[in-house]
């Protein structure tokens, strides 16, 4: 298990420990990867795409993150209860928990989700539950989050 007290960097000016999700291999998005992530999530909040139900996606099918900062503390929280959500809401993009993206070429971006990726990570989990918003045509599945 990764000793986190050791990664990151303390930032005076947000009073916060952050880590950068590279520091456990997980690059950020560059900023056409960004766009292309919005966009999609753009056209799902529009009702143009449906997201797929939770699924246990393989850690290392997540090709880099959008955030790419994690707080320590957050973090902290999910080691001590992966189950539990830190919010009042699971995800702040109405879905069911950590949301990814599937870009065009086929990538896997994590638009929420960094603190259960990076627990996952830590604990040596081959996957977590996650949504993926994959680019297929309205009612080709069920909605099971909100848009």
């Amino acid at each position: 298990m990764s000793d986190i007290r050791l990664m990151g960097q303390w930032d005076e000016d947000e009073g916060f420990h952050y880590i950068s999700t590279e520091e456990f291999g997980l690059p950020q998005a560059s900023v056409d990867d960004d766009a292309e992530a919005t966009a999609l999530l753009r056209e799902w909040h529009y009702g143009l795409l449906e997201l797929d139900a939770q699924e246990d996606v393989l850690l290392s099918d997540i090709n880099a993150s959008i955030q790419g900062m994690l707080r320590r503390d957050v973090l902290e929280f999910y080691i001590a209860g992966p189950e539990r959500t830190y919010d009042e809401a699971p995800s702040s993009w109405g879905a069911l928990g950590p949301l990814a993206v599937q870009l065009c070429d086929g990538r896997i971006v994590l638009v929420d989700g960094n603190h259960r990726w990076a627990t996952a990570r830590i604990r040596d989990d081959r996957s977590f539950r996650a949504q993926v918003l994959r680019q297929r045509p309205r009612g080709d599945r069920q909605v099971t989050g909100v848009a």
